[in-house]
């Protein structure tokens, strides 16, 4: 073969193959460019994210990927992922008061683009979530009051503790709250001016940085009706003791006391010698249960006053537990009485009934008993016409203050008290329980598909949902996921949302194929479990993967043709052995 004509045929095959390079980028596109202008919107446990879309190579199926990590974290944890087709995004349940890393990634069916520059925000601190602790008040003088307390716990706090709110006011019917104001975190500060032997009532909130935090339940404490001295008390008197299989219920009446003050009283007790146990009540008190006790036991039982001198005398009793079902408390659940049966049916009724919310499960009862009945036993009712198919459920105790637990999230309950042997009950007062996540899914997930007509896109469904059956809260938002490989995980799938009062939303941008949607449900207290998945397959859906089908097959001839070229005009090196 002469030169000439060699020279020929590779120009010829160099042509060829630029020919099927232009061809081969043709069938291959480009990738989305990097998204821009990420930027945040801060509150304190949540974030919204949003962004621009890349100028370059963006079609119809651009997807995003958003990835998040605790800056303190990075180096042990993996990012967490979300995956939209909108540009924005809110993340929910942050911790406060923390920085976080973000980054977005934008990417088609081509593919995934560069990822964008990191931004790093850091969640806004809250009101203390807590309130204080072991709060106390305590009479110092006729006109005044010492307050002390704990602070809330260090992860309730969610931010530096600046002050504390002391509301306060005298026990009476009608009177009004006074408000203190305490800089710093002291520990403790006392209440002057009062009004001289009057019972008051006192609680307690944190101040941080962004506003005051729950208060505490009231505490009750009475000032001194003159300026006492702490000297060393004598014994209580009138000591009373009631056993029955597993508590002693004991009540007293105060020592006589000429100007000395009583702080409080302590409780020593022990099977045939006291103060194995003790236990310190405040000086308003005037009874207590010993609970946790054998049956068939006898018992000591000391009861002393005590003062910044010290513990006073003690007075003490002995008094054997009953065996098993003699003398017992009334058995729990029963709609009347009968444990104990009093001939005189007391006609007063429990006052001053409060119930306050401690949980989304639970609500603490409280009350005063005005009969002067020993050793009194109390029927509580209570009822939701959402719970219980309405119907009053009933429990006794014989304190004058029970915690009612197994109650349903968000459900608004009635109480009412009554004596055990009594025909009356108290006037009836209501509270609700707090929210909790929902404990159901959204029901009734539909997809509904595009109708055929010139104006309609033919990427295009809606889905229809109801809310979940226990939505244990109000429902802020939903979040939809949606995917065409369900064995994916949850944070592989696309997340769309709309707000908790729609029921209702259109998904845009999809490609024909087999899709799979879920969804679930959120509000205050968090998220609520998936619904089961829908599964979606678009009209002509066979055609169209047909045609996917073919256009991969096209793509794998190119490239063939193209090693194959290659190999011919660039032979590789012959070896030989």
């Amino acid at each position: 073969m002469s030169f000439e004509l060699q020279q020929k045929i590779e120009l010829a095959l160099v042509n060829q193959l630029q020919n099927f390079v232009l061809q081969l980028q043709k069938n291959v596109k480009a990738l989305p460019s990097r998204v821009r202008n990420l930027r945040a919107s801060i509150s304190a446990d949540s974030v919204e994210i949003l962004w621009d879309p890349p100028i370059d190579n963006v079609d119809e199926t651009i997807r995003y990927k958003l990835f998040y990590v605790r800056k303190d974290r990075q180096s042990v944890e993996e990012e967490t992922q979300a995956h939209m087709t909108k540009t924005s995004y809110i993340l929910h349940d942050l911790d406060k008061d923390t920085e976080y890393v973000i980054r977005i990634e934008a990417f088609t069916t081509n593919g995934g683009g560069p990822t964008s520059e990191s931004i790093i925000i850091r969640t806004l601190t809250d009101i203390p979530s807590k309130a204080p602790e072991n709060v106390k008040a305590e009479a110092i003088h006729s006109g005044s009051l010492k307050v002390s307390w704990q602070p809330p716990p260090a992860s309730d706090r969610n931010g530096a503790i600046t002050g504390y709110k002391i509301k306060y006011k005298s026990h009476h019917r009608g009177s009004k709250a006074s408000i203190a104001v305490v800089e710093g975190d002291p520990g403790e500060y006392t209440l002057n001016g009062l009004e001289s032997g009057t019972p008051y009532v006192v609680r307690l909130a944190a101040i941080n940085q962004n506003g005051t935090g729950p208060y505490t339940d009231w505490v009750k404490a009475q000032t001194l009706l003159d300026d006492l001295q702490d000297s060393i008390l004598t014994a209580p008197r009138q000591l009373k003791v009631h056993a029955t299989h597993d508590s002693i219920y004991m009540s007293w009446d105060p020592p006589m006391t000429e100007g000395i003050i009583i702080r409080g009283y302590e409780i020593g007790w022990g099977p045939g010698v006291p103060d194995q146990e003790k236990a310190r009540v405040e000086a308003h008190i005037r009874s207590y249960t010993i609970k946790g006790l054998k049956p068939s036991r006898e018992y000591v039982v000391a009861l002393r006053g005590y003062n910044n001198a010290g513990p006073g005398f003690p007075i003490y009793e002995t008094i054997r537990t009953t065996s098993y079902g003699y003398g017992s408390m009334p058995p729990s659940n029963t709609h009347s009485g009968g444990a104990l049966s009093n001939p005189h049916q007391p006609s007063v009724t429990p006052l001053g009934i409060r119930a306050e919310s401690e949980s989304s499960s639970s609500i603490r009862l409280s009350w005063t008993d005005p009969s002067d009945i020993f050793n009194p036993f109390y029927t509580v009712r209570y009822s939701s016409s959402m719970d219980n198919n309405g119907s009053p459920r009933y429990v006794n105790t014989s304190e004058n203050e029970i915690t009612i637990t197994d109650l349903r999230p968000n459900l608004l309950y009635e109480f009412a008290v009554k004596l055990v042997d009594s025909q009356h009950w108290s006037m009836a007062v209501s509270n609700k329980t707090e929210p909790a996540a929902p404990s159901s899914s959204p029901r009734d997930l539909t997809v509904i598909p595009p109708t055929k007509g010139r104006y309609v896109d033919p990427n295009t469904v809606t889905l229809n949902w109801q809310p979940p059956k226990y939505a244990n809260g109000e429902i802020s938002d939903y979040s939809v996921l949606y995917t065409h490989r369900p064995e994916q995980d949850d944070k592989e799938w696309l997340v769309d949302s709309v707000r908790g009062d729609q029921l209702s939303m259109t998904i845009r941008n999809l490609v024909p194929q087999v899709y799979y949607f879920k969804i679930q449900a959120r509000n205050v207290k968090g998220i609520g479990p998936f619904s089961s998945i829908v599964k979606y397959e678009p009209d002509g859906y066979s055609a169209s993967r047909a045609n996917i089908r073919y256009r991969t097959s096209e793509n794998s001839t190119i490239f063939t043709k193209l090693y194959e070229l290659w190999e011919y005009v660039f032979p590789p090196p012959l070896f030989i052995p």
